[in-house]
């Protein structure tokens, strides 16, 4: 899937070549079905975020694919955005779980499922809010001077301007 960049869906893993059981047989793990989606970021894939043993009447068409891929590269940006910014803040030379913001240090699982459109507004409000608070947190490290949160976000500033008024943080 990272050789090619793109997420297979694949809705009995027995059949599948390119799934390997020795990691069931070392784990004890029963893997019925996988979805692996890439974490990308820019032209970089980071890593892959997998769907494992999605119930049998949940179809993964192109639309569904897409849409989770758009939360997935999401997802990779803003994991991308806090490593940097602790890097960047913190003072030390390594990083623990207790430089995470409070809401990273306890892993979670995402158990729901996007059925309806009322699931995909949710997802899209979050998404949305989150930029927000990426970005106002960028701002107020840099006194509110866009270029230098631009640089610290790793964007152009022309992007960040647009992204501040498609926000409606600024008119």
């Amino acid at each position: 899937m990272i050789e090619h960049g793109e997420p297979p869906v694949v809705s009995d893993v027995r059949g599948d070549k390119r799934f390997n059981q020795q990691i069931d047989r070392l784990t004890g793990f029963s893997t019925e079905s996988i979805i692996a989606l890439p974490m990308r970021c820019g032209e970089r894939t980071t890593g892959v975020v997998e769907i494992i043993n999605f119930a049998d009447d949940i179809s993964f068409g192109e639309e569904k694919v897409r849409l989770l891929q758009a939360f997935v590269d999401q997802a990779s940006v803003a994991l991308e955005n806090l490593i940097e910014r602790l890097v960047v803040l913190n003072q030390k030379d390594d990083l623990d779980v207790a430089d995470l913001p409070p809401e990273y240090r306890e892993p979670r699982r995402l158990t729901s499922t996007v059925d309806d459109d009322a699931d995909i507004k949710k997802y899209q409000d979050a998404l949305r809010e989150n930029r927000i608070e990426i970005i106002r947190n960028a701002l107020v490290h840099t006194n509110e001077n866009q270029a230098a949160a631009a640089k610290l976000l790793k964007i152009q500033p022309s992007y960040l301007c647009k992204m501040i008024k498609d926000l409606g943080m600024r008119e």
